[in-house]
């Protein structure tokens, strides 16, 4: 018996007005039912990207897990190479030990998600951002210098 997948949502403002124009164009988004997301870590993933830039979302999933998987598409697309070779200077001074601290290419895509999440706020908590994932400061730096009209 197949699992039912429910047909794609229409994309959110946050997607076709933000996220499309900060990586250049659009890209393939699939929604999946949770039930067949791989498994990383003993856990099952929330989202992932398929390269070169495809993004799976496995349920129902928040924006900050697909503001992750553009950050895999921005990187991908080499949208802001010296962002992301800043960011990962920064991997070092992260307190954690959990997935974002074992791979640069996963800490710097969450770097990114955390940035925009912030760019929702106004930038008001970028100082809290930056001490909790080091290096989202130049994400947010760059996203103030972004033209999203």
């Amino acid at each position: 018996m197949a699992l039912y997948t429910p047909p794609p949502k229409p994309l959110k403002p946050f997607v076709t007005d933000t996220l499309f124009k900060l990586l250049g164009g659009s890209f393939p988004i699939e929604q999946q039912n949770r039930w067949v997301a791989p498994y990383k870590g003993g856990e099952r993933v929330s989202g992932q990207t398929v390269m070169p830039d495809t993004v799976k979302l496995y349920g129902d999933q928040p924006d900050n897990v697909l503001a992750h998987e553009a950050g895999h598409v921005l990187d991908s697309r080499s949208g802001a190479p010296m962002v992301f070779a800043k960011t990962m200077t920064h991997m070092k001074d992260y307190p954690n030990e959990d997935y974002f601290s074992k791979d640069p290419t996963e800490y710097t895509a969450e770097a990114f998600s955390r940035a925009l999440m912030s760019m929702r706020n106004q930038f008001k908590d970028s100082t809290e951002v930056d001490k909790k994932m080091p290096g989202a400061i130049e994400f947010i730096r760059w996203l103030q210098q972004q033209k999203l009209k």
